[in-house]
C-alpha cells in the first residue's frame, strides 16, 4: 500500500527500501517497467542484482564502512573495488618488504660507530613513512547442502493432487508433477496462489483434500520455509539448533556451519528468542546445511540474504548432486538455477517443460499479455506506427552493442595471441631448464610472468565489456518485449 502511494504522488526524488522484499514475481516485473519510465530521480535499496541493474544508471556501493558512486551497473563498481583492493594489497606488501629490508640494514648498522648515524637516519624515515592497513576480509554466507544418495530415478510425485484450506478457495486442483533425481524445478505465481502449500504437501506437512503425494522409499527431504521457523526454540542457542538438526555432527562441524552463517564465535552462543528476523531466517538454513538430504524443499531461501550471499547460494544450488524444489521471486536465481517450473497463473497450476527464458518467450504471465493487449488498443491499432518504434529500438540497440563486441572480440583475439606466445615461451623454458642456462632461465620467467599478467587483464576487460554486453542487451529485450 506504501509503495502503491508513493508512486501514486509522483515525486522528484523516489526513495524504495528493499521493494522485492513485499512484491511477487508479477508485480517486480511490473515494477521493473514502471521504473524503466521513470523520468525523475530514482534511489533504490534491493539486494536483487538483476533487477537493480536493469532499473538504474549508476551504482550507490556501502563498502568498509564508506559509500561510494559509480557509473553503470553492480558488475562495473564491484570490479573496480576489486581492482583498487588487488592493487592496495601489492603495494603494501612491496612497502612492507621494503621497510623490513632496511629494518635489517638498521638492526646490522645501528652498533657500529661509522654506519650508526646512517642507521638512526633510515629509522627515522621508517617512523615517517606511512604504512598502509592490510584490509580485513569480508565475511558473508557460504553454503555446501549435505547429500544423501537417493537410489531411484525419481524423488517424489503427485497424482490428481488438489487441496484447499477450510471453507478456502481450491488452490491446487489436478496437479500431476513427477520430480526425477536432479531436477531443479521452480515453482513460481503471484502471491497467495499456492505456492508456499504446495511445498508443504511435498513436506508431508499438510495433507491433500485429493489425491496423493509419493516418495521414492530413499528420498529424505528438508524444508526451509516460513513454517519450518515455528521449530525454532527460543530457549536454545543457534549452535544448539543447528546441531538438533543433525546429532550425529561433532562440535567442530556445527561450529563451521555456524561460521558459514556469518554466526562465527561467541555469536553462536546468541539465543533464538533474541534474533532478528534475518538472523531466524540463516539460523534456518543451517538446520538445512546440517541434515543430510538428497531433496532440498525451499521456500523464498533468498529474502534475508544479500547479493553475494544470494549468489553463494546459487553455487551451491548448482553444486548439489540432489534435487531442488523452490519458490522463489528471483528471476536471476530461477534462470540460474532452474529447469523445469511449476506455475501458479490464472487461477489455475499447470507444469511447464522448460526454463524460465522458455517460459517468457513461449506464453509469459497473463496479466502482461492483458496489458499488451490494452496498450494495443489504446493506440488505436496503428502497427505502422509500432512498426517505426520497434526498428529504431533494434537500430540503438546494434548501435550500442557494436562497440562492445567489437571490443569483445579484440580480446578474445588478444588472450588468444597470449595464449600461443605463452605456449612457445614456456617450450623454451622447458630447453634453457634442460640446457642449465641460467640468464635464459631468468629471462624467459619474466616473459613468461609478463604473458600471464596480460592474458589476466585481457580476461577482466573481456568480462567487463560481456557484462555490460549482456545488461544492454537484457534491457532492450524487455522494451522490445513491451512494444509486442
Amino acid at each position: 500500500l506504501n509503495l502503491a502511494k508513493s508512486l501514486l504522488e509522483d515525486p522528484d526524488l523516489l526513495l524504495l527500501d528493499d521493494p522485492n522484499n513485499y512484491l511477487d514475481i508479477v508485480s517486480l516485473r511490473w515494477l521493473r517497467g514502471f521504473l524503466r519510465k521513470w523520468k525523475r530521480t530514482l534511489l533504490l535499496v534491493t539486494h536483487d542484482r538483476e533487477f537493480m541493474d536493469s532499473v538504474t544508471t549508476h551504482t550507490l556501493a556501502v563498502h568498509r564502512k564508506k559509500l561510494r558512486k559509480f557509473r553503470g551497473d553492480t558488475a562495473k563498481a564491484w570490479n573496480q573495488i576489486f581492482t583498487e583492493e588487488e592493487m592496495h594489497e601489492k603495494t603494501r606488501v612491496n612497502s612492507e618488504r621494503k621497510i623490513a629490508q632496511e629494518m635489517r640494514f638498521v638492526e646490522r648498522f645501528r652498533a657500529k660507530a661509522r654506519r650508526a648515524s646512517q642507521a638512526q637516519s633510515r629509522l627515522k624515515q621508517i617512523a615517517k613513512r606511512d604504512r598502509l592497513e592490510k584490509l580485513d576480509e569480508i565475511s558473508t554466507l557460504s553454503f555446501s547442502f549435505n547429500h544423501t544418495p537417493n537410489a531411484g530415478k525419481w524423488a517424489t510425485e503427485t497424482r490428481s493432487l488438489e487441496f484447499n484450506y477450510k471453507d478456502g478457495p481450491t488452490l491446487i486442483s489436478g496437479l500431476e508433477l513427477h520430480v526425477g533425481t536432479g531436477d531443479r524445478v521452480g515453482v513460481i505465481g503471484p502471491n497467495g496462489k499456492g505456492k508456499s502449500t504446495l511445498l508443504r504437501l511435498l513436506a508431508g506437512e499438510l495433507k491433500p483434500v485429493a489425491g496423493e503425494v509419493r516418495y521414492h522409499p530413499s528420498t529424505v527431504h528438508s524444508l526451509f520455509g516460513q513454517s519450518a521457523m515455528e521449530i525454532l526454540q527460543d530457549s536454545r542457542t543457534i549452535e544448539e539448533e543447528i546441531n538438533s538438526a543433525n546429532t550425529m555432527l561433532t562440535k567442530t562441524r556445527v561450529r563451521d556451519i555456524c561460521g558459514a552463517m556469518m554466526f562465527g564465535g561467541d555469536l553462536a552462543l546468541k539465543t533464538i528468542e533474541i534474533l532478528s528476523g534475518g538472523e531466524k531466517s540463516r539460523t534456518l538454513l543451517g538446520r538445512v546445511l546440517a541434515r543430510p538430504a538428497n531433496l532440498l524443499l525451499l521456500d523464498e531461501p533468498t529474502n534475508h540474504l544479500d547479493m553475494a550471499s544470494t549468489e553463494a547460494f546459487i553455487d551451491a544450488i548448482n553444486a548439489f548432486a540432489g534435487t531442488v524444489v523452490l519458490v522463489t521471486h528471483v528471476e536471476s536465481v530461477l534462470r540460474e538455477t532452474c529447469n523445469r517450473l511449476v506455475i501458479f497463473d490464472e487461477g489455475k497450476v499447470r507444469v511447464f517443460e522448460g526454463n524460465y527464458d522458455d517460459f517468457l518467450r513461449r506464453h509469459g504471465w497473463s496479466s502482461e499479455l492483458e496489458e499488451r493487449a490494452r496498450a494495443v488498443r489504446k493506440k488505436g491499432g496503428n502497427r505502422k506506427d509500432q512498426r517505426r518504434e520497434r526498428a529504431q529500438l533494434i537500430e540503438e540497440r546494434s548501435r550500442q552493442l557494436k562497440p562492445l563486441r567489437d571490443e569483445m572480440q579484440r580480446n578474445e583475439n588478444f588472450i588468444d595471441a597470449l595464449g600461443e606466445k605463452s605456449k612457445q615461451t614456456e617450450t623454451q623454458l622447458i630447453d634453457a631448464s634442460q640446457q642449465g642456462n641460467a640468464h635464459e632461465i631468468s629471462s624467459l620467467s619474466l616473459q613468461l610472468k609478463n604473458l600471464q599478467d596480460s592474458s589476466e587483464k585481457a580476461f577482466q576487460k573481456l568480462e567487463e565489456a560481456t557484462n555490460e554486453h549482456d545488461r544492454i542487451q537484457a534491457d532492450f529485450d524487455a522494451r522490445l518485449a513491451e512494444e509486442e
